[in-house]
């Protein structure tokens, strides 16, 4: 096994950087800051010319400033993943680690919206106060998926429901089970999470709904759950738990406005997507 440190190989003329990762090792040419293979921990070596950024190199230093430079006239969205990356942890080499490790997964999106604090300072470069920058930067991308923030806001479509629940359900990875209350005008009085499951279900009661409806004193409400990991259509289980608690409702008078589903930045009304399961209701 190499070693970590700089070391030159015949088939290659420039000094090499051996830099670590969880599959083996990455070859880095010390003068030009290019990616040249990848060695895995039984020794094969694969070649790649894919670009990468080295520590105290003058053209990572220039990568990392026409970043910034992009992104001051032409916005953020011009600037490719690993190049927002570089300009929010300060160092190019910095997120070409942080591109790796996200990579290792298959939705490496989902990897970053709920990376910890141990996982980014595995990452060479980022100790405590810079993981705490791309902490605090993540924490601020979900949170712009709850722009509602009055509590007497009117939940009169299903949009709006979604985007109060966005925070507790959206970019979860288990299953949760929450509750809108609402007063007689359908205005936002409260919200509570009443279940949190496993990554493929979560096992909610109707007796804990209402429970939390009449504590809220609530004389509406919207119920909802996330799919952490699959499309957004209601199973089966889904459709029978909503006609449960429309039973419920049904004998208590505190009709259920709505069942949403939200998942991956995306929602669903079970109302919309099968209303004659609201046939009866008075609401």
């Amino acid at each position: 096994m190499a070693t970590i440190g700089w070391f030159a190989m015949p088939e290659i003329t420039k000094p090499l950087k051996i830099c670590p990762s969880r599959e083996g090792h990455i070859f880095f040419a010390k003068d030009y800051g290019y990616r040249l293979g990848f060695v895995s921990k039984s020794g094969d070596l694969a070649m790649s010319n894919q670009l990468a950024f080295l520590p105290q190199s003058p053209a990572s230093a220039s990568i990392q400033f026409d970043s910034r430079q992009r992104l001051l006239s032409m916005g953020a969205s011009s600037l490719t993943t690993q190049e927002l990356l570089s300009v929010l942890s300060g160092k190019p080499e910095v997120a070409e680690w942080l591109w790796l490790l996200l990579n290792e997964h298959d939705r490496p999106f989902h990897v970053l919206r709920d990376i910890t604090l141990e996982q980014l300072q595995s990452v060479s470069g980022i100790g405590p106060y810079k993981a705490a920058t791309i902490l605090a930067a993540v924490e601020l991308g979900r949170r712009s998926f709850n722009p509602v923030d009055n509590q007497l806001v009117v939940l009169d479509d299903p949009a709006i429901a979604a985007s109060v629940l966005s925070a507790d359900l959206m970019w979860q990875s288990v299953e949760k089970f929450a509750v809108l209350f609402l007063d007689v005008k359908h205005r936002l009085i409260g919200k509570k999470v009443t279940a949190v499951g496993t990554a493929t279900e979560v096992l909610a009661h109707p007796r804990d709904i209402f429970k939390a409806a009449i504590d809220a004193r609530a004389t509406r409400i919207i119920v909802a759950h996330n799919h952490p990991s699959n499309g957004l259509n209601p199973s089966h289980q889904d459709i029978e738990l909503t006609r449960q608690i429309l039973a419920g409702a049904d004998v208590l008078g505190i009709p259920v406005l709505d069942h949403l589903i939200l998942g991956n930045g995306n929602h669903l009304s079970i109302r919309q997507h099968d209303p004659s399961l609201w046939a009866t209701s008075e609401v």
